[in-house]
């Protein structure tokens, strides 16, 4: 733990050194630095994880933007730690992620406010072996807890841990993105639409045929009711002999009706 001014300003320089050498470091030696790191070997997780729930727990780190930034981070690598352990990589495959997560594993436990020993406990595991990490994690552990709740912010549902979260280049194996595999979904998606379209044309013929013969049957009675009592005959005489021949209509009007067609 911090206790003299000197102290935390010894460790503060010391934090500022690890940073600059980190950033001095190759994409090759920062991802050897971070798989020893992930695989336990030079880095005490479960002692800086205790040390640090140890502040959190007597009220040294507060739920404040600051430190809960912090915990926030320290939450993150761990499931990182996590991902690491069943996948054999990190949840993202970006040299500048692997190099924030380098500086902050370097400098999160001296922000959190842990002493001297910082030093030895990232750079070496004093950890017990074989211990899980599923335990591994700042925060409150009882839900029913005034702290629980006011710390609630930064460990909303809406957070999804890095072990949780897709990768940042996963492809769905569901979902062909090559040209022929579009090719065939647009295939497909084609022939769907074509099915459709024939049955829909093939009911639209039958809805019209139906039409058809409805109305013809109507016009038919209508005809014959309008023209029923209607003294007009129309007839058409076709010279057998000319079949080719002109159409004579004959107008035939009964003799007895013609006043009713004089003004």
């Amino acid at each position: 733990m911090v206790h003299d001014n000197d102290t935390l300003h010894d460790l503060e320089r010391w934090a500022e050194r690890k940073v600059l050498w980190v950033e001095n470091l190759s994409q090759l030696q920062v991802f050897l630095e971070l798989r020893g790191i992930m695989e336990g070997h030079s880095y005490s997780w479960h002692s800086i994880n205790e040390l640090i729930q140890a502040r959190f727990d007597e009220g040294s780190l507060e739920c404040s933007p600051v430190d809960g930034d912090i915990l926030f981070k320290w939450n993150n690598l761990c499931d990182e730690k996590r991902t690491w352990e069943k996948k054999g990589r990190l949840s993202v495959n970006d040299a500048g992620f692997n190099m924030d997560c380098l500086i902050n594993l370097m400098i999160l436990p001296v922000q959190a406010g842990l002493g001297s020993e910082v030093r030895c406990l990232v750079s070496r595991n004093i950890d017990k072996p074989n211990v899980s990490t599923v335990d591994l994690w700042v925060g409150p552990r009882d839900s029913e807890s005034p702290r629980y709740q006011a710390s609630s912010w930064f460990m909303t549902d809406g957070d999804t841990p890095a072990s949780e979260s897709e990768d940042s280049e996963y492809v769905d194996d569901e979902v062909e993105t090559d040209d022929e595999g579009v090719k065939h979904l647009d295939v497909g998606v084609g022939d769907i639409h074509a099915g459709e379209s024939d049955k829909a044309l093939d009911e639209d013929k039958a809805m019209r045929s139906g039409y058809e013969s409805l109305s013809e049957i109507g016009s038919d009675e209508e005809e014959s009711e309008y023209f029923g009592d209607s003294s007009f005959e129309s007839e058409v005489e076709i010279d057998d002999e000319d079949v080719g021949g002109p159409v004579e209509k004959i107008l035939d009007i009964d003799d007895d009706d013609i006043s009713d067609f004089l003004l």
